[in-house]
């Protein structure tokens, strides 16, 4: 997503609206393939205060994948925020700056396309889960916990209180 922002550079205006979708189809983090079922969407600006420009956006995508717990397909839906200061590519940046989240522009052109995959790989949650209260599996006969409950005994002890199972027999 290539954005020109000429007129913020010479002062014709002071904000650049972004309301615009990006296709991107998917994304692979660590080897986890994931699937985006709709384009993402940029809602926000780049805007000019005193000589720096920044940018500020929403970005919202939602994804397709399997629940960490139960195995389940399920889709969710992620608002993250795209925040930084415009820069260009040929001045020399600091080391202060190193720090400060930069997005680099060329000629008058920004293109946004990796910074929106870099804020979508680091709002993507690391465990994914159909839902927070996910029961999961059982481990012995492997029936979904959240459809029904199985038939399974527990019969794990922990080995510290071996001793006192021995004295309840």
């Amino acid at each position: 997503m290539k954005v020109d922002i000429s007129k913020l550079l010479d002062g014709t205006v002071e904000v650049i609206n972004l309301c615009k979708e990006v296709d991107i189809s998917s994304l692979s983090i660590k080897g986890r393939e994931i699937e985006l079922l709709a384009p993402v969407s940029i809602d926000g600006g780049i805007y000019r205060v005193d000589k720096d420009l920044f940018i500020n956006a929403t970005v919202i995508y939602t994804y397709k994948e399997n629940c960490a717990r139960c195995l389940t397909e399920f889709n969710n839906k992620v608002s993250t925020v795209l925040l930084g200061r415009l820069v260009e590519q040929e001045n020399n940046i600091s080391e202060e700056e190193i720090d400060e989240i930069l997005v680099v522009y060329k000629d008058g052109i920004v293109d946004l396309q990796e910074f929106i995959v870099s804020a979508i790989l680091l709002s993507f949650p690391m465990k994914a889960l159909c839902d927070e209260a996910c029961k999961g599996l059982c481990p012995k006969c492997g029936q979904n916990l959240n459809l029904q409950k199985c038939n399974c005994e527990d019969d794990f002890i922990d080995p510290r209180f071996a001793k006192l199972k021995e004295l309840l027999d």
